[in-house]
């Protein structure tokens, strides 16, 4: 990108450093696990899955949605399973 003296790149021009977010909400967990709220819920409250509580808040960490999903899940029963 050629930029001349006294002018500014485009905001959309300009790169920005992109990251992975270390806590996820419930909502965006669920998608990202591509299951329900309630199911995650449940995996949840049966210990399948960590949580962290900040400000009120139930986060769950990217790297405890990887372990879960690398792990093998043919034993696995939660509630909505049952």
């Amino acid at each position: 990108m050629k930029i001349t003296p006294g002018t500014e790149p485009c905001p959309a021009c300009v790169k920005r450093p992109t990251f992975e977010p270390l806590l996820l909400s419930r909502k965006d967990a669920a998608a990202a696990l591509a299951i329900s709220l309630r199911t995650l819920d449940y995996l949840i409250a049966d210990g399948h899955i960590q949580t962290r509580k900040l400000c009120g808040r139930i986060l769950i960490p990217t790297m405890e949605l990887r372990r879960f999903a690398q792990q093998d899940h043919s034993m696995l029963r939660t509630r909505s399973a049952a």
